[in-house]
């Protein structure tokens, strides 16, 4: 049998190579060897230049209607769909993720392994339920889910900037998104659509949302800016200025995937600073 490939996709318009190059360095440093890809529009030859030495394949996003950046930016998984339609045999792990605030810690692809069983998708939740969230989530979902809100509020909520799995099962739930996108246009369609899609069949028994000790992702956004403001399902993550890495709780044992840590500029610069080359 032919050994199948991981794939990494990512998407990203009116970038420098300043913005995208925590997430190249710590991708390559994370040990990573599936093949990684950037959709592209409007970046720096710098940037561009500095991701194919780094081993990315470059791809021009695929044609867009002429619209703001907020509905480019919900439109990307057009492009991830468009780039894994021929690699569905090929391909054993399709990751999808943000670019500008992801880093890597460990090797995505040995998380999986490890850790995704029988499991065919693997989502991020910012362990904090829906209903307690208030930055936009809850009514975001509420809007997604209609009438079922009252039982998903009770969910924690989930992120769009962080995902892994089968092909089988993760390009048709991007598939569902960008229908949902295309229909509704206003903020948020996509994040509070997902955290339904993913708790309604095929998706629900598949997926698995990994807890904090299990070290998938940290979101930790919510983590900075709230400080101790919000009722959370799980201990805090770890950050240590020292070595620029997020932990799981009680240990020293870091995550895979960090994401939102430019919410708390400081924090950003330790990390600006520890990728700051290869």
């Amino acid at each position: 049998m032919t050994k199948q490939d991981d794939v990494i996709v990512g998407v990203i318009k009116n970038y420098g190579w300043a913005d995208i190059r925590p997430y190249a360095v710590s991708l390559t440093k994370s040990g990573f060897s599936g093949t990684k890809v950037f959709f592209f529009e409007n970046i720096t030859r710098e940037a561009r230049e500095n991701l194919v030495s780094l081993g990315f394949t470059l791809q021009g996003s695929c044609p867009t209607p002429n619209q703001p950046d907020m509905i480019f930016n919900r439109s990307r998984y057009a492009n991830a769909v468009f780039f894994m339609k021929d690699r569905m045999e090929s391909t054993r792990y399709f990751i999808w993720t943000d670019v500008r605030d992801v880093v890597f810690q460990t090797d995505p692809s040995v998380w999986l392994e490890e850790h995704i069983g029988k499991h065919q998708i693997v989502g991020s939740t910012e362990h904090i339920l829906l209903k307690n969230e208030y930055h936009g989530n809850g009514a975001w979902a509420a809007r997604a889910a209609g009438a079922d809100y009252f039982w998903l509020q009770e969910e924690e909520c989930c992120c769009t900037g962080v995902m892994a799995g089968t092909p089988r099962y993760m390009v048709p739930l991007l598939e569902e998104l960008i229908l949902r996108v295309t229909r509704d246009l206003s903020r948020g369609v996509d994040q509070g659509s997902l955290n339904y899609i993913l708790r309604m069949p095929p998706y629900k028994t598949v997926t698995v949302l990994p807890r904090m000790a299990e070290g998938f992702c940290a979101t930790c956004g919510l983590y900075q800016s709230d400080g101790d403001a919000l009722i959370r399902t799980e201990k805090r993550p770890i950050f240590d200025r020292e070595t620029g890495l997020v932990y799981i709780p009680d240990t020293k044992t870091p995550f895979c995937i960090v994401h939102q840590y430019d919410r708390d500029l400081s924090w950003k610069t330790v990390i600006d600073t520890r990728f700051s080359r290869y």
